[in-house]
């Protein structure tokens, strides 16, 4: 439970991170957010072990 717990804070706090380091940088403030989760999305996807759906 406190590992489920400490991996949701760091979810979460990167995000945050991420979009001070956006403001700062004078970006908007949702580029690095969206870029963060769209990186996430990408590696959960790699992790996931979806099958490859070939036709043999």
């Amino acid at each position: 439970m406190m590992i489920a717990y400490l991996a949701m804070c760091l979810i979460f706090g990167t995000t945050f991170l991420s979009i001070k380091i956006g403001i700062e940088g004078g970006m908007p403030p949702f580029f690095f957010a969206s870029a963060r989760f769209f990186l996430a999305g990408v590696i959960i996807l790699f992790y996931s072990g979806e099958p490859n759906h070939s036709n043999n």
